[in-house]
């Protein structure tokens, strides 16, 4: 199943972390404090910021097929996934100043 979470990327800290996760006996894991509700506020505050990221990119592409700005081929705006709006939101916006004629067109971003 295609998810909308970006691919995971390595870093020294992450391997640091999952070593001492890995490293720490089940027991000791149980132990630790369960999340407060200024936890379970900070989470929500943080997955509303990337619901509004999400929903108004979703906008811009989508309005800007609507006004023909974005020519929709095979693939009608409202059904790309988060990176091809993301894509189609930047090349809408900038598709003018660079000089370019035409519109970009949703096969352009979806290969």
């Amino acid at each position: 199943m295609n998810v909308a979470l970006p691919k995971s990327t390595e870093t020294p800290r992450t391997r640091e972390l999952q070593a001492i996760a890995s490293a720490t006996f089940e027991k000791e894991l149980e132990a630790w404090p369960l999340a407060t509700n200024t936890d379970y506020a900070v989470f929500g505050q943080y997955i509303t910021l990337f619901s509004y990221i999400d929903l108004n990119l979703r906008w811009i592409v989508e309005a800007a097929a609507a006004a023909g700005i974005l020519q929709e081929n095979k693939t009608k705006a409202c059904h790309l996934k988060i990176d091809k709006v993301e894509i189609s939101a930047a090349v809408s916006a900038s598709w003018n100043r660079l000089g370019l004629t035409g519109r970009p067109s949703t096969s352009l971003i979806c290969g």
